[in-house]
């Protein structure tokens, strides 16, 4: 029978539309692909019996083919059929593989169901929620912190981070950096080094969102002193600008403050946490010790920090939503209710942090009022 290398043909042209992001045509010719499949097997649908009696390498081929339309949704935002077409890939999966997993936890948060995909997640972890928030007991007491791995950002991220933390907040700010490279960064500004490995069984591919985890150890205590260990703390990520004073942030949380992923272009997601922006006190050691020994087992299912994050904080008790942070491209063009100064810091009325979790990055704005915070003076 020749008609199955039309499969595999149609496989490949609409992988290479999709390698040049051409989503639409790459999902007609995957389900075209499915279509003739059918029709050439004299199948209603596609289970791991009906798959038994077709040759390889085309049971990979339709099962690759459902992963790979889980992609193409997941990037349309059509999170419902994401999460149809992603239980079908993992349905005829012998063994379910990581990119399944991440695309599961994506799409079952799209669709609103984050708390039913967190408990599924502890239960393949085979573990359990492990943050216990406690209320910081360091009176006002403020660290400001940031994480710098690898060169993504460079130092002059970190400077205008601190210059920003400086001009509203006051020149006695504190501002400590986790990273394994300081060259070039602000004197004042205190440095924990980051470890080349955080976790045992570290993979090398590791994303370095996941060296975020290390500010939430309990190994620097003693390093950073009483006023980190029992104080508040308030981690920023360096893709961001500072607007204005944030005493009043801190003041509005009781144990953890997080971003709330609703209304945010790069989440488009209810209930979820982003940790852009994130606010503690005490300790929140769990965090980081939950992976220290079983990073490799979280990886294969876990993908993003974030996820890891809400996994281990959703639900506790004292979690609020910060005020005074918004994402740059939710409110570009709104961020300024009654207009601004010559300089364009003035008017950025209750907001104190504006983050760049996509393009643009700060220093490719062109918007005056980014332009004028963002400085290395």
């Amino acid at each position: 029978m020749l008609f199955p290398k039309e499969l595999q043909c149609r496989y490949n042209l609409a992988s290479s539309y999709l390698d040049t992001s051409s989503l639409q045509s790459s999902s007609s010719n995957f389900l075209t692909l499915l279509s003739r499949a059918k029709s050439i097997y004299s199948l209603q649908s596609f289970t791991p019996s009906t798959l038994v009696n077709i040759p390889q390498p085309y049971p990979l081929i339709i099962q690759s083919t459902y992963s790979s339309l889980t992609s193409i949704s997941l990037k349309s935002q059509s999170y419902s059929t994401a999460l149809s077409y992603v239980k079908t890939s993992m349905e005829l999966s012998k063994k379910v593989d990581k990119e399944d997993y991440f695309n599961y936890n994506l799409a079952m948060r799209g669709v609103g169901k984050i708390e039913e995909v967190v408990e599924e997640m502890w239960g393949i972890l085979g573990g359990e929620r492990r943050v216990k928030p406690t209320k910081a007991i360091g009176g006002t007491v403020v660290t400001y912190c940031c994480v710098k791995y690898g060169t993504k950002y460079g130092a002059n991220y970190v400077n205008n981070l601190f210059n920003g933390l400086r001009r509203y907040n006051g020149a006695d700010v504190r501002l400590v950096c986790f990273t394994e490279d300081r060259e070039g960064i602000d004197e004042d500004v205190e440095i924990v080094e980051l470890p080349e490995k955080i976790f045992k069984r570290q993979r090398r591919d590791m994303c370095g969102w996941w060296y975020k985890a290390y500010i939430f150890s309990g190994a620097h205590n003693e390093e950073l002193g009483e006023s980190w260990e029992d104080g508040w703390k308030v981690y920023i990520d360096l893709d961001s600008v500072i607007l204005g004073g944030l005493r009043e942030m801190v003041e509005g949380v009781d144990r953890l403050g997080v971003l709330d992923t609703e209304g945010m272009v790069n989440e488009d997601r209810k209930g979820g946490f982003n940790s852009s922006v994130v606010v503690w006190g005490g300790g929140m050691d769990g965090i980081y010790d939950g992976l220290v020994d079983e990073f490799e087992k979280v990886g294969r299912v876990i993908y993003k920090f974030d996820h890891w994050f809400e996994m281990c904080a959703l639900g506790v008790e004292g979690v609020s939503v910060l005020r005074g942070v918004r994402e740059f491209m939710s409110c570009r063009d709104g961020i300024f209710n009654n207009g601004r100064d010559e300089e364009g810091l003035e008017e950025a009325v209750g907001v104190g942090i504006v983050t760049f979790p996509l393009r643009p990055k700060p220093h490719e704005c062109e918007e005056e009022w980014v332009r004028a915070a963002w400085d290395e003076d």
